[in-house]
């Protein structure tokens, strides 16, 4: 019986990769080269999986600050999701749902403790997690089972009590691991991946109905 919810953050619920990814692609085409949608979706979910700064020194055989891009990456990444107010599409309702079924929820999430504080707070749903993973918190980040056997551990539920919901590929192949069941919901980035196994796949949470799954989980 499903007795909590861990969520993934970037790409799931706030809708960062894209960004991130456009920011990098335009870096690459301000120096004649590509950058693959492809290419970053491969490192969604994870990180240190692929070096931006290295790809583009090789592809156009040009020296590459790695701090002088990374800086103007993130500067305009985070002016991009300023201006972002919302999450995706059926988070907030999915939220309002879990809390009135009386769902422990926790979240799970590669990146570091700065980063998904700022934006949940930024979108006005720091309160709502119980229990929140970063990579601050593992050794080793997805797709190793870590983040969501910690997140497990943290609501006091094994991981069979677990649905977590993930958008990449890294995610859902962490949350297999961790032996927690796991539904996707894709995102531009990742919507051409191939997945492994997981319970269900959508392309977005308006395609889901939380009751229906726990039912189906049951």
């Amino acid at each position: 019986m499903i007795k909590g919810i861990v969520m993934d953050f970037d790409g799931l619920i706030f809708d960062t990769e894209w960004h991130h990814y456009e920011v990098y692609r335009d870096l690459f085409q301000a120096q004649g080269a590509t950058f693959g949608v492809e290419e970053y979706g491969a490192a969604v979910g994870s990180q240190g999986v692929i070096d931006p700064p290295a790809m583009l020194a090789e592809r156009t055989g040009q020296l590459v600050d790695p701090t002088e891009f990374g800086a103007h990456h993130d500067q305009e990444v985070h002016r991009r999701l300023k201006e972002q107010k919302e999450p995706r599409s059926g988070v907030r309702a999915l939220i309002q749902q879990i809390q009135s079924l009386d769902l422990r929820l926790g979240l799970a999430s590669s990146s570091d403790r700065v980063w998904v504080e700022r934006w949940l707070k930024h979108l006005q749903l720091w309160d709502a997690f119980e229990v929140v993973c970063t990579r601050d918190d593992v050794e080793h980040v997805k797709p190793d089972p870590a983040l969501y056997t910690l997140a497990a551990e943290k609501l006091g539920l094994s991981p069979q009590e677990i649905l977590v919901f993930e958008d990449s590929v890294n995610g859902s192949e962490a949350a297999r691991k961790a032996g927690t069941h796991c539904v996707v919901v894709t995102n531009r980035i990742t919507e051409q991946l191939a997945f492994g196994p997981v319970h269900r796949k959508v392309r977005t949470f308006l395609d889901l109905d939380l009751t229906t799954l726990l039912e189906e989980l049951r």
